[in-house]
């Protein structure tokens, strides 16, 4: 299914409060690479609605954004905060009353209060209403007690059963969504992807050209992990581990969460001895490059849904080592494209070290994730499956993402 088919443009409204884009976070970042692609496949009028100071010039491929508000939190400040969601609320829902008409479908990129009243108000309105659920543990779970208490995550799983459909990034998610009441018909598992083109694997003559630009000796082991610098990606947990493994070099891509974390971090790689082992390579444009140059890619996080940066490492044939975390066992499968493993240094070392022994087993299992990959989360594949779901009436069948 491509552009070239005979329907009308589906008229989609995309309601990300965070922003639109590759330098926001996880949400913003997702829905623009996802709507990229959808909009080079199929005819569709697209607008965006955001609430953020931090947006900056919008993509090509949209064709009205619209600002309403302001959904960016004042530290400290919880009484402006709340009085600047009150002011969107008043924004949001007439504006959306105003067009109704005007859009075929809706998706929103969080379960936020910034996405669920405009949501439920446009399930009132009789508009085609899809929530996007990507972080099953903050999004779906009671963290704290004041939570539990009052029922938040059952009072939460009500609303969006209200939904015309859930996008469910993991299993993990979709199995929390009907525990939550949400009807199976309306949770349509849809993982992220990636441009199987744009990553891919790399020859042996680039493949040592990037390790000479970002300093990493041609025969090294090198592991690589993509994504902001601090406590919740793990990155010192990977850093502790190539303390006990010689040799080993570690690749970090992206920028520190702030001043003090990059000073911290930096710290770290002195108190290890690991300066000329530990590369910093920062914000990367052409991410590819690093995981090009590496052996395996590294995940140790707190917390995820499906994240974009193993799904691309793994289009260019790395085998991942992650945590037990929503999507990641999705993507590594049962020791068949990488390793699951507790956030410790030592188990870290030890299954590196594992991957080191068998050098034709650790290439087999990067071939399976390259495999894995185009096969089920290729970006054109995810993208005709959303058009799918954008286009279905209203309690049409889910549309499984795995083959």
């Amino acid at each position: 299914m491509t552009r070239a088919d005979n329907l009308p443009p589906l008229r989609v409204l995309v309601w990300s409060p965070t922003g639109f884009g590759e330098h926001y976070n996880g949400p913003a970042n997702s829905m623009k690479r996802l709507f990229a692609r959808v909009t080079s496949r199929h005819r569709l009028h697209l607008t965006v609605v955001y609430a953020t100071d931090r947006q900056g010039e919008m993509a090509p491929f949209v064709d009205e954004s619209v600002r309403l508000g302001s959904s960016d939190p004042v530290p400290g400040r919880p009484i402006r905060t709340a009085l600047q969601t009150a002011s969107y609320m008043l924004q949001a829902i007439p504006w959306l009353v105003r067009r109704r008409r005007h859009f075929d479908a809706i998706v929103f990129a969080t379960p936020s209060i910034h996405c669920l009243l405009p949501g439920l108000t446009a399930r009132a309105l009789g508009i085609r209403a899809i929530g996007r659920i990507a972080a099953a543990e903050s999004e779906l779970y009671d963290t704290s007690r004041l939570k539990a208490r009052i029922g938040w995550s059952r009072r939460r799983g009500a609303l969006l059963a209200r939904f015309s459909g859930i996008i469910a990034l993991s299993r993990q998610i979709s199995t929390r969504l009907a525990e939550l009441g949400v009807p199976p018909s309306r949770i349509y598992q849809l993982p992220n992807g990636a441009d199987c083109n744009r990553f891919d694997v790399a020859g042996p003559a680039e493949r040592l050209a990037l390790r000479e630009a970002f300093g990493v000796p041609a025969e090294a082991f090198c592991i690589v992990c993509a994504g902001r610098i601090g406590d919740r990606k793990g990155q010192g947990v990977a850093i502790e581990a190539i303390a006990n493994l010689p040799g080993v070099h570690l690749l970090l891509a992206g920028p520190f969460d702030d001043a003090a974390t990059e000073a911290r971090f930096r710290s770290l790689v002195e108190q290890k001895g690991l300066r000329g082992r530990v590369h910093f390579a920062g914000q990367l444009d052409r991410v590819e490059e690093a995981y090009k140059a590496s052996d395996a890619f590294i995940l140790m996080s707190q917390g995820e849904g499906m994240p974009n940066a193993m799904v691309e490492a793994m289009a260019c044939g790395l085998p991942a080592i992650g945590t037990d975390v929503s999507g990641i066992p999705d993507l590594i499968g049962n020791d068949e494209r990488g390793f699951v493993v507790a956030r410790d240094p030592e188990v870290v070392a030890a299954t590196v070290k594992r991957m080191m022994a068998d050098p034709a087993a650790h290439a087999a299992m990067g071939r399976a994730a390259r495999a894995f990959i185009v096969a089920n989360q290729s970006s054109d594949f995810i993208a005709d499956r959303l058009y799918e779901i954008l286009r279905a009436s209203p309690g049409a069948a889910p549309i499984a993402a795995g083959r």
